[in-house]
């Protein structure tokens, strides 16, 4: 089951290491029920984050069936998994092949790929799956119901 997420592009002023300011667009997965309430916990995440103004410029709904935090600390970059399941069609006897889009924290792809692994043998149970595609995404953060970040 895919649950409701909204990649939210954010524009604003971030203080570069020089000391000066440089416009920046940010992207962040939002769960959340609706477009108006993605927004409102980006803005809420960005009253938080940066002292200046900002400007939502983009929402999208995106349909994801699972993201794969990382316990490791050092984990800072997102990678966008698309998994295939495996399943035998009662009626027809034949295989059926359904793609599912996941999303993994980590420091590189193995870990990322780790990450998935470790949480498709929680969450799998018996069903076969493989790894048809992971790439990095320009994400910078998951927002999630149960916890800010």
């Amino acid at each position: 089951m895919n649950n409701l997420y909204y990649e939210v592009s954010v524009k604003f002023d971030q203080t570069q290491e020089n000391g000066l300011q440089k416009k920046v667009t940010e992207k962040y997965l939002i769960e959340a029920m609706t477009f108006t309430e993605a927004e409102a916990k980006a803005i809420e995440l960005m009253e938080e984050y940066c002292s200046g103004e900002f400007d939502i410029t983009a929402i999208s709904r995106k349909q994801v069936a699972a993201v794969f935090r990382s316990k490791n600390a050092q984990a800072d970059r997102w990678f966008k998994a698309k998994l295939v399941f495996v399943f035998l069609d009662e009626k027809t006897g034949k295989e059926k092949r359904v793609p599912e889009i996941m999303y993994a924290q980590g420091t590189d792809f193995n870990d990322a790929n780790n990450n998935i692994q470790e949480g498709m043998q929680k969450v799998a149970g018996f069903a076969a799956w493989e790894n048809a595609v992971l790439s990095e995404t320009t994400i910078v953060d998951v927002l999630m119901q149960d916890k800010k970040k």
